[in-house]
């Protein structure tokens, strides 16, 4: 039998509570957060209409044939250097 326990904790503690972490363990925290921003961020953009319809687009412009080559974008690069 498994049993959720809920309690506040105030922001302003959670924060001095990292403050006073070795700077390891405040790493590993960064990574942590890290990782669940990168998949909020990712799940954000692909339910995001604007998104959605920009890549839509982009498909769309590719399948009709309106793209670049590595090759062609490199050769107007280096003809555009100065």
């Amino acid at each position: 039998m498994s049993a959720n326990v809920q309690f506040n904790i105030p922001f302003d503690a959670v924060v001095d509570a990292i403050k006073s972490l070795d700077i390891s363990r405040q790493q590993e925290l960064f990574d942590l957060l890290d990782d669940l921003l990168s998949e909020k961020e990712d799940e954000h953009m692909e339910n995001d209409p604007e998104v959605i319809a920009e890549v839509e687009a982009a498909r769309q412009a590719y399948r009709q044939g309106d793209y670049q080559t590595l090759q062609q974008y490199a050769s107007t690069q280096s003809s555009q250097a100065p």
